[in-house]
């Protein structure tokens, strides 16, 4: 992490949260079984509170 600078530091916090949007976005899509699709849902909906 770069102390140094706050938008560096941001930016790098912000891949991971990313990523787990993208991917349960592909599950919603792709997963055949309703509990994944369900699971993937619901964290995209916590993910969006968090700042999305």
């Amino acid at each position: 992490m770069h102390r140094s600078n706050p938008g560096q530091a941001f930016l790098e916090r912000m891949i991971p949260h990313r990523r787990t949007i993208e991917m349960s976005q592909l599950a919603l899509r792709r997963a055949t079984r309703q509990e994944l699709k369900g699971f993937a849902q619901n964290v995209i909906s916590a993910q969006g509170r968090g700042g999305e």
